[in-house]
C-alpha cells in the first residue's frame, strides 16, 4: 500500500488583525494600480488625440494658404468682371434713356473754367477722366466745385500734384448719371 501524500503549507493565515499600513498596502496593491493604469491610458489617449488634431490643423492651414493663392490669382479676373458688369449696366441705362456719349462732351466742356488747361478728356460708358494743368489752386477748386455740383455727374474724385514749373497737374474722374426721360 502506498503511503498517503502529505503536503506542507508554508503560508500561514495571519491571525492578527490588519493595521492601517497593511490596509493601505493592500489597497495600493489591488485598487490603486488599476486607477493608475486607467489614468495612464487616458493621458496616452489625450496625447494621441492632440497629435491627430494638430495634424488636421496643419492640413487646414495648408489648404487655407492654397485657397489664398487661388483667390489672389483670381482677383484680377474679378476686377475685370466687375468692370464689365458696370459697363453693361451703363449700356443698358443708355439704351433705356436714349442717350449718346457725344451729348456729354459739350456738357463737360461747359463745366471747365477758361483758366484750366485740359490735356485729355475721356468719356467712356462706365467712367470719365479729365487730365490737365492749372496755374493756381483757386482754378482747381472752381473746376472741382463745377464737377461736383453738376446734375449729370456722380462719384467725382480729384487728384493733383505740383509740378516743378509751378503748374498743378490734376486728374478728375467721375461717372455719368443716365436719367430716363
Amino acid at each position: 500500500m502506498a503511503a498517503p501524500k502529505s503536503s506542507i503549507n508554508l503560508l500561514t493565515a495571519e491571525i492578527r488583525p490588519q493595521g492601517k499600513w497593511d490596509k493601505i498596502y493592500a489597497w495600493t496593491a489591488n485598487t490603486a494600480k488599476y486607477i493608475i493604469i486607467i489614468t495612464e491610458i487616458v493621458v496616452l489617449g489625450a496625447i494621441a488625440f492632440r497629435f491627430v488634431v494638430d495634424g488636421r490643423i496643419a492640413a487646414l492651414d495648408r489648404e487655407i494658404e492654397i485657397q489664398k493663392g487661388i483667390m489672389s490669382a483670381r482677383s484680377s479676373d474679378e476686377a475685370q468682371l466687375k468692370k464689365l458688369v458696370t459697363s453693361l449696366t451703363s449700356i443698358k441705362a443708355m439704351e433705356e434713356s436714349n442717350y449718346s456719349l457725344s451729348r456729354f462732351y459739350e456738357q463737360i466742356q461747359a463745366l471747365i473754367p477758361a483758366s484750366v488747361t485740359v490735356q485729355t478728356v475721356s468719356v467712356d460708358i462706365s467712367s470719365c477722366v479729365i487730365a490737365g494743368q492749372v496755374s493756381n489752386y483757386e482754378s482747381l477748386l472752381l473746376l472741382e466745385n463745377n464737377l461736383k455740383q453738376s446734375e449729370f455727374l456722380e462719384n467725382v474724385t480729384m487728384s493733383a500734384n505740383q509740378s516743378a514749373g509751378g503748374a498743378i497737374n490734376f486728374t478728375a474722374s467721375f461717372n455719368l448719371k443716365f436719367q430716363t426721360e
